[in-house]
């Protein structure tokens, strides 16, 4: 804006009269709107006085009427100046959009893995059921938990855990539709796999497939080589007649889980077989 200031009083200084300080402050003001600082403002506005009337006392410049020439001049000037001024703002403008879609992705992102956070889930989830009693398509989710975390951590280190739930997510990224299904972190070394417009025998079949992949997997970091498995529990919406909530869906997973990991682990079990065995 300073720069401004003194490029518009040069104008000012070469035909002196209402018109062109009316340029000037329009420029000044325009500035001032578009970056949003009164201060920068007033210190334009006194850096603009400063060398209009100082140069006029100065050069002895008589206040007379704009000839045509000058108006000629300082209409190019405003002209090319709002141009540029308008394609900064539109490139400013796009960088806002693209720093904020990136901002949006950092937040739906767990950092170490790169899959969706419990953030993501709790928001999406609610709504993948919405629209399934809505459109009437099965929806599946798969709780997923890591076997014997805690004693990886401890033996190898949390660089060598770190590392293991990047790969399993990798693992798991292949086993599900790109675009339809996807991964979150739920916490710790547990996740959630939300298969849209997929029945329990599909959830089932997909829990299986990540399941042996990941058993047959070996985990390789420096001179470490690690296998390990993980367990899963399966829960499905597939009636369509009453609300259900995604906290009960999850629940149901949750303890298909645990009877997997109870069971010995390194298994895949569907909520409601349970239920039907109960």
């Amino acid at each position: 804006m300073h720069i401004d200031a003194v490029l518009t009083s040069c104008i000012f200084l070469i035909a002196p009269g209402e018109e062109i300080l009316f340029a000037v402050l329009l420029v000044l003001l325009t500035n001032a709107t578009f970056i949003g600082a009164l201060k920068l403002l007033i210190s334009t506005i006194m850096l603009t006085s400063l060398v209009s009337f100082g140069g006029m006392y100065l050069f002895d410049i008589d206040w007379a009427v704009v000839p045509g020439f000058a108006r000629l001049l300082i209409m190019s000037f405003l002209i090319l100046y709002f141009i540029f001024f308008a394609f900064m703002g539109f490139k400013l403008i796009q960088n806002f959009l693209n720093l904020a879609n990136k901002v949006k992705q950092i937040s739906r992102r767990d950092p170490l893995t790169g899959c969706y956070n419990r953030l993501y889930l709790d928001k999406e989830l609610p709504k993948e059921i919405n629209r399934s009693l809505r459109i009437h398509y099965p929806l599946t989710v798969i709780f997923v938990d890591v076997d014997h975390f805690k004693k990886i951590n401890d033996s190898y280190g949390h660089s060598v855990g770190d590392s293991i739930l990047k790969s399993f997510v990798d693992i798991a990224q292949t086993c599900i539709r790109d675009g339809t299904d996807w991964v979150a972190r739920f916490g710790g070394e547990e996740f959630v796999i939300v298969l849209t417009n997929s029945d329990s025998e599909k959830g089932v079949l997909v829990a299986e497939r990540v399941r042996e992949r990941v058993e047959q997997y070996i985990f390789r970091q420096d001179d470490i080589e690690i296998n390990i498995t993980c367990s899963f529990g399966v829960a499905a919406l597939e009636t369509f007649e009453r609300q259900i909530r995604a906290e009960t869906l999850l629940k149901q997973a949750d303890v298909a889980l645990y009877i997997a990991k109870d069971s010995g682990r390194n298994r895949v079990e569907l909520c409601e077989r349970h239920k039907k065995k109960d």
